[in-house]
Order: structure tokens, then C-alpha cells, then sequence
């Protein structure tokens, strides 16, 4: 009887020390993740310092990891620190900002950036909810400092498909209408910020049913948004 127990604790704590192992936050500065265990292969996103992750595989010095809001990619066996605690999702709010803050960078970055000297923005203006958003549409120039521009904006595609993107994380949380507002800055003499302008509004109100339609793919987000500006002219114009 006894030894039956001292079994059964033992594969009790065992798959305790299992589980343990299945979680681990980052403990260097930085740590690239990539599509493959190989160095040479896209680095799709980083881990900051504290970040957590969770462990799927461990292989010939490279961890296959899963982020908590679903991505998978590989990461160098170092940094990470073994813990028995689920890391947390980002709010909905802050996977939006990751993913503005993602796009920029990758404008800024671009042979289109560094032959132009001036290029689109999009930032997180103030969250009141996480389905009512602001964000600000600028010209940066390749310092991110806000400048004044009469060009027109050869991303307005792009920046349509980051606000269907932000509509789509909005839309993972229950609520009775969706709503992202944007401003554009208002620039006074030798081109400095005096405060913003309304642009447009986005605004979903919809049934149940039909954000499973979306989350299926068999109707588009914009099927379901009203908008103070014309959809097919939004972000044509770059911020003046």
C-alpha cells in the first residue's frame, strides 16, 4: 500500500518537474527569434528581457517556443530561465502597439525610407477601452520626428490593412462596438506639432454571428465598418 503511494508521489513531482519546465522567461537583453533553428534564417520578432514563453521542443542547442499570443518560432537555448508560471497574453492594446511599432520600423528601414527622407507613421494615441482606440497618422522623417508633408502616401494599402489588423485583435474581446478613431498632427511655423486634427473614425457594431464570419474569413472586416472618411481614400493623403 505504501509503496504504492511513494509511486505515485514520484509520478506526482515528476510531472510536476515536466510541467515546470514547459514555461521559461527571457533573461537577456534581446533574443531574436527565428522561422528556423538556423541563424541564417528571417528573424520574425525578439524577446525582451522578462518576456515568457512557453517551451514546445528543445533540440540541438535550439528551443521551439510559442509566445503567449500564439506565434511559434525557434530561439537560441540561451537566456531563458525555466518556470512553472503561464506567461500572460499582451493586452489587446499592447499587440496593437507591437504591431504599429513593427510596421514603422520596417518603413524607416526600407530602400523606400532612405530614397524618399519622409515616410508614413502610425502610433497608438490614447487607449480608452480595449475596443476604443486612437491613433495618430503622420509624416516621420528618418529620425521618427513628426514633419509636414504634400506628398501623397504611397502605403495608404498598408495602412488600411493595420487597421483591419487592429480590428481583428479588437474583435477577439466581446463588445457592443468597436471603435478606432485617428488624428493627424496640425503643424504651426517651421513645422512644429501644435496639436491634431480629426482624420476619420472606424467604427464596428456587429452581431455575433457575423465577427464569426470575419474570424472564418467568409467576410472581410471592412464588410462590417462605417467611417467617416471614404474607405477607398483612406491614407491616400500624407499629413500637411
Amino acid at each position: 500500500m505504501y509503496r504504492k503511494i511513494a509511486i505515485l508521489l514520484i509520478i506526482f513531482l515528476t510531472a510536476g518537474i515536466v510541467s515546470a519546465a514547459n514555461y521559461a522567461n527571457v533573461t537577456v537583453p534581446s533574443l531574436p527569434i527565428y522561422s528556423k533553428p538556423s541563424t541564417n534564417a528571417d528573424v520574425t520578432g525578439t524577446l525582451k528581457n522578462g518576456a515568457g514563453v512557453e517551451i514546445l521542443e528543445k533540440k540541438n542547442g535550439w528551443v521551439r517556443i510559442k509566445v503567449p499570443e500564439g506565434a511559434t518560432g525557434y530561439v537560441k537555448n540561451h537566456g531563458l530561465k525555466t518556470t512553472s508560471v503561464k506567461p500572460e497574453p499582451a493586452s489587446i492594446s499592447e499587440q496593437i502597439e507591437k504591431l504599429l511599432n513593427k510596421f514603422n520600423k520596417t518603413v524607416l528601414e526600407s530602400e523606400f525610407a532612405q530614397s524618399k527622407k519622409v515616410v508614413p507613421s502610425l502610433s497608438v494615441s490614447s487607449v480608452r477601452s480595449q475596443s476604443d482606440m486612437t491613433f495618430l497618422f503622420s509624416a516621420v522623417n528618418l529620425d521618427g520626428k513628426k514633419v509636414p508633408s504634400l506628398r501623397r502616401n504611397p502605403l495608404a494599402k498598408n495602412m488600411r490593412e493595420l487597421i483591419e489588423l487592429s480590428f481583428l485583435k479588437m474583435m477577439k474581446k466581446p463588445s457592443p462596438m468597436y471603435r478606432i478613431a485617428v488624428e493627424t498632427p496640425y503643424f504651426g511655423d517651421k513645422g512644429v506639432v501644435n496639436g491634431t486634427n480629426n482624420y476619420a473614425v472606424f467604427t464596428i457594431q456587429a452581431e455575433k454571428e457575423q465577427i464569426n464570419q470575419v474570424e472564418k474569413g467568409t467576410i472581410s472586416v471592412w464588410n462590417l465598418v462605417r467611417s467617416t472618411k471614404k474607405l477607398g481614400m483612406v491614407f491616400e493623403d500624407m499629413p500637411h
